[in-house]
């Protein structure tokens, strides 16, 4: 087990890095520290990543992009 020293500073670590930008918010939930291998498969069962605005943006932007693609190789083919 950690001492409490050390778990206050694995939480300030976990909060900079979520500050900095290199961590979403949502997936800093994940990055728990635990005291036991048992208890990181419980809480890693436990999480459900749910895209941000701004990836799920960018991803629908993708795939249309790919999809208008495909049909111009469709339309090009079919002359």
């Amino acid at each position: 087990m950690k001492s409490e020293k050390d778990m206050s500073r694995c939480m300030a670590g976990q909060d900079n890095v979520v500050e900095s930008g290199f961590v979403l918010t949502e997936a800093r939930n994940v990055l728990i520290a635990i005291a036991t291998i048992n208890e990181l498969f419980i809480k890693l069962q436990a999480f459900e990543y749910h895209l941000d605005l701004n990836t799920q943006q960018i991803v629908e932007s993708r795939k249309r992009k790919r999809d208008s693609y495909k049909q111009e190789m469709d339309l090009t083919l079919s002359l």
